[in-house]
């Protein structure tokens, strides 16, 4: 396992891309989607560099005019997950909402995604919300949030 976690950069659009199809298919983020959140969170988008191919990212956008961040997305191909990569992408995003002074952060995560709502719980995160159809009928999410001792 490798953890080397930088900024995304334009030449990291068609990886991010077909890490996207390969865990999300059709509705996984495209190219378009992807240029547009590098030139709006250059701070915040953060891929995880693996030997050959980026095994991972994660991306962090701040709510206008508030001191809360929402982490967007974070994906870890199949073959990567359980690695601490993860954990470490997450860790990122926490530092990078420390570091500009939020004092809060959430996610949403499927219900019956256990792994992964253990991870956020394990890094701070408690279950605030549950919201039924929240892409489309049938879809639930969990809200996640975790926020700082100054909030």
């Amino acid at each position: 396992m490798t953890v080397s976690i930088r900024n995304a950069r334009p030449s990291d659009i068609q990886a991010i891309a077909d890490l996207e199809a390969s865990l999300y298919g059709a509705e996984g983020y495209g190219n378009y989607a992807i240029r547009q959140f590098i030139d709006m969170f250059p701070d915040s988008f953060f891929v995880n560099q693996g030997e050959a191919v980026l095994t991972g990212y994660a991306l962090v956008g701040v709510k206008a005019a508030s001191k809360m961040a929402w982490i967007l997305s974070i994906c870890v191909e199949k073959a990567s997950q359980g690695q601490g990569i993860g954990r470490a992408l997450i860790g990122r995003c926490i530092a990078y909402c420390t570091k500009n002074g939020l004092e809060v952060c959430a996610l949403t995560v499927a219900p019956d995604n256990s792994s992964a709502v253990h991870l956020y719980e394990s890094l701070g995160f408690s279950v605030t919300e549950r919201v039924r159809d929240y892409y489309r009928a049938g879809d639930s999410r969990l809200v996640m949030t975790r926020t700082w001792p100054n909030s």
